[in-house]
């Protein structure tokens, strides 16, 4: 790693902590935008899991060849690019209101975050200090929640009928480049490196095999459960209000427990961390079954599923960045934001076809069983090769 002189260490870090916290209050608002959009068009549970899941297509295709794309036009580019993506993206909704204009857009919405979130987590986890990358890596959760809680909460009070619905967010995404493209000096420069090929990522699924698979876990629960969660709160009983603060208790989860993840990175195995966090991921959601008429019952378990996801996927960046740097870093961030995106992928279609076959809770069971298969998974991991991962 190199050496970040103290004068410019709060800038070396705060810069993408502050670029992309701003841009996570748009994603978090465009989530539930376009479940909602469609819900009014009568669309079914598949059809809007499947739209849900067109992000997720762009972050398993970009994925691999964010590395390269770095080394080759830098930071700056990188980021004007992605926030172009985005931003126009989202002005674009009001033009058409086919499926098939608003999945497009999601694919063009999709590879924009990709290639921003791997710029300022790569950056991020490159600079930190090896003792207390742990307890950054909570500061840039507990900040990414804080502005993504503020998601749901703006879309309530905009709704889903003005030209301001498309227009605030897209101003939000060009706001938070700014700290990026100003610090850009400090970010990490593989510029040179010897290019390698997109499916050399895919080595780590096999070397590192606990971690993608935990972020696999959360980015079924991220987008599986959080694109639907509203669809599934209105389909139960709740007003439109109460549905779309349910994404706000899932976000808040990660506000309250990533400081205390964070702080026990930095001192304990982090794969019994995330066997911790799985099995609370296996849990909450079967909880929330026989409890789901109980609006303070369900915030509560879903402040604790909310906060043990996210955890599985910034317990997995703390321990690549403890493994790997610079270009290999690159490469295996690449790789955690492709385990996300096929954990993405698969996951809106498949708890949206679950709302339909086992209506309403469907989408619960399916994901208690996808982290009871995760927990199985780290426990077996963990016995056979106690110092591996």
């Amino acid at each position: 790693m190199r050496p970040v002189p103290a004068a410019s260490l709060l800038v070396a870090l705060g810069a993408p902590i502050a670029g992309i916290a701003v841009v996570s209050t748009a994603l978090a608002y465009s989530v539930p935008l376009f479940s909602l959009l469609m819900e009014a068009k009568g669309a079914a549970g598949w059809e809007i899991g499947l739209n849900h899941a067109l992000a997720a297509v762009a972050m398993v295709l970009a994925a691999p060849v964010m590395p390269r794309i770095l080394s080759r036009i830098g930071a700056f580019w990188l980021t004007v690019g992605s926030v172009a993506m985005m931003a126009l993206s989202l002005l674009a909704i009001p033009l058409s209101e086919t499926q098939l204009w608003w999945g497009v857009l999601r694919v063009v919405f999709g590879a924009g975050m990709t290639a921003l979130f791997f710029l300022s987590e790569f950056w991020l986890v490159e600079r930190a200090p090896d003792a207390i990358r742990g307890r950054i890596l909570s500061i840039y959760a507990v900040v990414l929640s804080a502005f993504y809680m503020l998601g749901p909460l703006l879309l309530n009070a905009l709704g889903t009928d003005s030209i301001w619905t498309f227009i605030v967010p897209a101003a939000l995404i060009v706001l938070g480049a700014v700290p990026i493209i100003a610090a850009r000096a400090e970010a990490p420069d593989t510029r040179g490196a010897a290019p390698t090929s997109p499916l050399s990522i895919l080595r780590f699924f096999r070397t590192d095999p606990t971690l993608l698979w935990g972020v696999i876990l959360f980015g079924a629960i991220e987008f599986g459960v959080m694109g639907l969660l509203s669809v599934w709160a209105l389909r139960i009983g709740y007003d439109q209000e109460a549905a779309v603060q349910m994404v706000f208790w899932l976000a808040f989860g990660a506000f309250v427990f990533q400081p205390v993840l964070g702080f026990a990175a930095d001192k304990f195995d982090r794969r019994y961390l995330m066997l911790g966090a799985a099995v609370v991921a296996a849990i909450a959601p079967m909880i929330i079954v026989p409890l789901a008429l109980s609006q303070s019952a369900v915030a509560i378990l879903l402040l604790c599923w909310g906060g043990m996801g996210v955890g599985l996927y910034f317990l997995a960046l703390a321990e690549m960045g403890a493994r790997y740097s610079g270009a290999d870093l690159a490469d295996a961030n690449a790789a955690l934001v492709l385990a996300y995106g096929l954990g993405a992928l698969g996951a809106p279609a498949a708890f949206g076809a679950a709302m339909d076959v086992v209506p309403p809770h469907g989408a619960l069971w399916l994901a208690g069983l996808l982290g009871v298969a995760y927990t199985v998974l780290a426990f077996t991991r963990i016995a056979l090769r106690p110092r591996d991962a």
